[in-house]
């Protein structure tokens, strides 16, 4: 890998991200340059704030985020061979590990280096990667198996989640992690069926929501300021999960005043 003095820091001119571009290579990458010669510990990522082009890491074990990772990630957890995320191998503790079409449906598959620049682009500016308008802009649809079960956590407009399945090319995958999928599945009003919303967002099927289900699921279906969504959603989580067990129920989405439901309409 290039060192460290061969990366210069550079802004998007359409959508204002930094980005960093290798003047000797020529490659390009979202991450910095000290976050690609040290490799991440496992189910941790980095992430660019778009407001002030800071670097801040999410932590998909726990739903956490951090402007620094604290030194104790990478003495209590093994060091992952690839210097662009987690490996695939252990996937964060949301979910279970398994096959590869279980693997696809935790966050260690959700922004794969391979994926095109678009596609990260769209992912993080809360945009269709198929159409790139906003996200909130149309109804929403994600793909599943013959079970009913989602194979991926992407998101995308319902009228182009149907394309990709009608399209011949390349078969019936994800267009972002190549996960296989069998048909769309329509993501409901919150609103108007709670009980459905809530099915399709349980990403893991384990009957609860973690922090990280719902922020995608907001990002794609709420005109929000996706920035500022992701910085203060750890610290609204409170008002949610009182109980602070990491996860919101049914009951808890519900809950009257109070529950995540009450945040949506407003």
């Amino acid at each position: 890998m290039s060192g460290t003095d061969d990366w210069v820091q550079a802004r998007d001119e359409a959508t204002g991200r930094a980005y960093w571009v290798n003047h000797r290579t020529r490659q390009t990458s979202w991450q910095p340059p000290e976050v690609l010669s040290r490799p991440l510990p496992p189910s941790w990522e980095v992430r660019v704030d778009p407001q002030s082009g800071r670097t801040y890491y999410v932590n998909h074990a726990d739903g956490s985020t951090h402007w620094e990772i604290p030194e104790s990630a990478y003495q209590t957890a093994p060091q992952t061979s690839s210097a662009n995320g987690p490996t695939p191998t252990k996937p964060p503790a949301q979910g279970g590990e398994g096959s590869p079409g279980q693997l696809r449906r935790q966050y260690s598959q959700y922004m794969p280096p391979s994926a095109p620049i678009e596609h990260q682009r769209a992912i993080q500016f809360a945009e269709c990667p198929v159409c790139f308008d906003s996200m909130h802009s149309a109804p929403s649809g994600v793909f599943a198996g013959a079970d009913g079960r989602r194979t991926c956590a992407h998101f995308f407009h319902l009228r182009c989640a149907e394309g990709v399945r009608d399209s011949s090319r390349g078969g019936r995958v994800c267009p972002i992690c190549r996960a296989a999928f069998h048909a769309v599945l329509p993501v409901p009003s919150p609103d108007s069926d709670p009980d459905g919303w809530f099915r399709v967002v349980d990403l893991n099927g384990d009957g609860r929501l973690s922090q990280r289900e719902v922020l995608e699921v907001l990002r794609a279906q709420v005109a929000v300021d996706y920035g500022q969504l992701e910085e203060r959603l750890p610290g609204w989580w409170h008002k949610w999960d009182p109980q602070g067990t990491g996860a919101i129920s049914r009951a808890q989405l519900l809950a009257e005043g109070t529950g995540l439901l009450h945040f949506v309409r407003r």
